[in-house]
């Protein structure tokens, strides 16, 4: 069997709570430990990107597109930038980019401290798994109208899964190929409904690259958690980013950087 180790860092409360290695088992080549990633890479980084907002057109999308880098855009249909910028997020479909499924409502837990902000209408402690579901689904439906695509990612909204009857966690498992973190499900080898992201609110380029770098050194894959790049909530500055991204062009041949829908298919093997 040979292995993919993911190194987890979560974001919850725009604090980093934790970080830890999982090992992801392939059924193929016994002999070795690590993963043989595309092209003799050493490693594979995603980068996503947070809530549909307009600094990722404007700013972050861009940048990929110079860098000749693909991203995951985690949407969510119910923000103005989405509906009044819906072509343009087609577009980055169209050029390679992943648009992956954030819900409609972006649905977080108000019960948690500091969460006065949440709508009632929004707050996960009252929705019900099937509530959950049945939104999820409307949101692929939507975006495969759009894109075309039958296959995605998931991303929790406020890295969260636990409804008022339950953790919808393993009900995602039949509509996505891959989901990134959640901080309320335990980690388990293998999991790839619940891949590692860091969460790098207000972080240096100097931070960003430290943490690649850490991936890079296990052999193994990890993700990028931006909200807005430049501009708007939770952000990066837009020098920090850049920086990132001219350091990934100039690691390729040992960093393989794709989108968390072409990450899972890998590690599936499929």
């Amino acid at each position: 069997m040979k292995q993919v180790k993911f190194t987890a860092c979560i974001s919850f409360a725009m604090l980093l709570i934790g970080c830890a290695s999982i090992d992801v088992q392939e059924a193929s080549n016994p002999n070795t430990t690590k993963t043989v990633w595309p092209n003799g890479t050493k490693a594979a980084i995603a980068l996503t990107y947070d809530d549909a907002v307009d600094s990722h057109l404007d700013v972050a999308l861009p940048a990929l597109d110079a860098a000749g880098l693909k991203g995951t855009f985690y949407v969510t249909l119910d923000r103005y930038p989405w509906n009044h910028r819906t072509k343009e997020w087609v577009a980055a479909a169209d050029n390679g980019h992943e648009l992956g499924n954030h819900t409609f409502n972006h649905p977080c837990k108000a019960s948690l401290p500091g969460r006065e902000w949440v709508d009632p209408k929004k707050d996960l402690d009252k929705y019900t798994i099937a509530q959950m579901i049945a939104e999820i689904e409307s949101v692929n439906e939507t975006l495969s109208k759009l894109d075309g695509k039958q296959v995605r990612s998931f991303g929790y909204p406020c890295s969260e899964s636990v409804t008022s009857d339950g953790s919808y966690y393993n009900a995602i498992k039949p509509l996505f190929v891959a989901a990134r973190g959640v901080y309320d499900v335990p980690y388990v080898e293998g999991d790839i409904y619940n891949i590692p992201a860091y969460g790098p609110e207000g972080a240096t380029g100097e931070q960003l690259i430290a943490y690649v770098k850490s991936v890079v050194a296990k052999g193994g894959a990890g993700s990028l958690l931006f909200h807005g790049v430049g501009a708007d909530h939770l952000k990066v500055s837009a020098e920090a980013h850049q920086e990132l991204l001219d350091y990934l062009v100039a690691h390729q041949d040992e960093i393989w950087v794709d989108t968390v829908v072409n990450i899972g298919l890998y590690v599936s093997g499929q």
